[in-house]
């Protein structure tokens, strides 16, 4: 994908057309949480983004995403211990992989003047190998991998590992597939335990 990127986005429920129609509350959070990391890094990467108009821009992309029905709140408790390494270890590194190179390119786009950023975005993005990444669900979030990106916009940062959390939960969640009834109804009950933790409705999930 990195190698050879598609000339338009694809459409996330032709992407995942089983989680938008039997998880749609799931799903249309990612979506969400995925616009909302696409408009933090555009924000960066404007040319006329001075850090004052980029905060600005970041404090009204977030006002109107925690309108959102669908924006995740802060768990109340830490997520339960997480044995997504060794259940699916490949899978996994992809997820983090991914994750921690936007938040790569978030870190070049602060770090950086409008001249240099997009040099040293295609450097990151071209250097990167996933392969001989061990990157773990904790290294992706912005707090370890983008420092500069989570000291200068602490609430967007904050929500992004949220939702990078979030995505880690719901990757679990799904590890053990099945097509039978049960597994399915196994399945649902995890991804509602995962809704509520991050107050999401849960109509919607199962079939």
């Amino acid at each position: 994908m990195l190698a050879d990127p598609p000339r338009f986005a694809p459409e996330a429920d032709r992407v995942a057309p089983g989680p938008a129609r039997e998880a749609a509350p799931i799903f249309r959070a990612l979506r969400w949480g995925q616009t909302l990391e696409q408009q933090f890094l555009d924000i960066l990467a404007s040319g006329d983004a001075t850090p004052a108009l980029a905060r600005e821009r970041i404090d009204r992309a977030l006002r109107l995403y925690r309108r959102e029905l669908y924006a995740l709140t802060e768990p109340g408790e830490p997520a339960p211990a997480r044995e997504v390494l060794d259940l699916a270890p490949l899978s996994s590194r992809i997820l983090a992989s991914g994750t921690k190179l936007l938040a790569l390119a978030a870190g070049d786009l602060v770090s950086a003047d409008f001249a240099e950023q997009r040099w040293k975005v295609r450097k990151t993005v071209a250097e990167f190998d996933p392969a001989s990444e061990d990157t773990k669900p904790a290294d992706a979030l912005y707090a370890a991998a983008s420092p500069a990106a989570a000291s200068a916009y602490p609430s967007m940062t904050a929500c992004l590992d949220r939702l990078a959390r979030f995505r880690g939960e719901v990757f679990e969640a799904l590890i053990p597939g099945g097509a039978t009834p049960e597994a399915a109804r196994r399945r649902d009950e995890r991804l509602t335990a995962v809704a509520r933790r991050y107050g999401l409705p849960i109509s919607g999930i199962g079939r």
